[in-house]
C-alpha cells in the first residue's frame, strides 16, 4: 500500500529539480532533524550532500530490485512487510529518533507506510522527506497538527495506541 495523497508538500520533478527546492525548504525552516523515507529519495539526497538523521531503505523502487546503497553509516535491519506497519519496526524507528548517530533503517520488505509512524514520532520541528512515485517528493513538516492527522490515519487503519508503540 502506497501512500496515495501527498502527506505534505508536493515537489514535483525528478531529483535536479526537487532537490534544490528541498534545499530551499531546509535553509528556510532549519529542521531539527531530516528523515529520508525511500531509496530514491535517500540516494539523491546522500548524492547531493544533503545529510538525514536516517535514511530509510528497501533497496527497491516501484517494486523492483536497485543496487545502489549507502555506506559509510551505522546500518540497523526492520521487517516490515507490504501494506503493513509492524510493532516491532515502530520501536525500532523510535529507538533511532531517539539517537544522534546519522542511520540507514534498512527494511526487510516494504518501507512506505513507516513515514506515518516517523512523522508521529520525530520531533517538532523535523522534516520527513518521502517519494512520491513518477511525481517528485513530498516534505512532511513535523508539527502537532501533523502529528494529529497521523495519529487519526493510524486510527483510521485500525491501528490502536498499543500498537504504534
Amino acid at each position: 500500500m502506497r501512500l496515495k495523497h501527498p502527506l505534505g508538500q508536493l515537489i514535483v520533478g525528478g531529483p535536479d529539480e526537487t532537490i534544490p527546492q528541498l534545499v530551499d525548504i531546509i535553509n528556510r525552516y532549519d529542521p531539527r532533524k531530516i528523515i529520508a523515507v525511500g531509496d530514491v529519495v535517500s540516494l539523491a539526497l546522500r548524492q547531493r550532500g544533503v545529510n538525514a538523521a536516517i535514511y530509510v531503505i528497501d533497496h527497491k523502487t516501484e517494486r523492483k530490485s536497485i543496487n545502489e546503497s549507502i555506506v559509510g553509516l551505522r546500518e540497523v535491519i526492520i521487517r516490515n512487510p507490504p501494506g503493513a506497519i509492524m510493532r516491532e519496526a515502530i520501536r525500532v524507528l523510535r529507538r533511532v529518533l531517539d539517537q544522534d548517530e546519522p542511520t540507514v533503517v534498512l527494511v526487510d520488505g516494504e518501507e512506505d507506510l513507516l513515514v506515518l509512524p516517523l512523522v508521529l514520532y520525530s520531533p517538532i520541528g523535523s522534516i520527513v522527506v518521502y517519494g512520491q512515485p513518477l511525481v517528485g517528493m513530498v516534505v512532511v513538516t513535523v508539527s502537532l497538527d501533523s502529528k494529529n492527522i497521523i495519529s487519526d490515519l493510524l486510527k483510521a487503519m485500525e491501528i490502536s495506541e498499543s500498537e504504534k508503540g
